[in-house]
């Protein structure tokens, strides 16, 4: 079987072309909820700022998650130290730059929770103007 010139040039530019096609698509950046947080601050009648603290959340697979209080002493949430956690009823959404909604459950408390790829704000009891706690995504 003999190639003409046409057919050889689209054989040999096809793989290319779908090369370009494939390095070309941006990747979708990761939004969930294991990884490191870094609390930023508590927001209600008052705003707590921890931006100069070094309080972090670590949400590890398997339903294991960590706060290390390097500096300062968070008045909402889990104490320090090693808890349980589930993240359910999760769906999408479009608030304020999240883009998933779901429950957040640690211990024995349930909240309201939104991602996106470097935020999250976890709703305290929001029926009782609880406040919304805002972290960010550690890298």
């Amino acid at each position: 079987m003999k190639l003409t010139v046409k057919q050889l040039l689209w054989s040999l530019s096809f793989p290319t072309l779908l090369c370009f096609v494939q390095c070309g698509e941006k990747e979708e950046p990761y939004v969930g909820i294991t990884g490191k947080w870094k609390l930023m601050e508590a927001r209600s009648m008052t705003i707590v700022d921890y931006s100069g603290d070094r309080i972090l959340f670590v949400f590890g697979m398997g339903g294991r998650m960590k706060v290390e209080n390097v500096l300062g002493t968070p008045s909402w949430g889990p104490g320090e130290g090693e808890h349980t956690y589930d993240f359910y009823d999760q769906d999408t959404t479009s608030w304020q730059g999240y883009t998933m909604v779901g429950k957040l459950e640690i211990g024995e408390r349930v909240y309201g929770c939104y991602l996106s790829a470097e935020g999250m704000v976890i709703v305290d009891n929001p029926h009782l103007d609880g406040p919304l706690v805002y972290f960010e995504r550690v890298r």
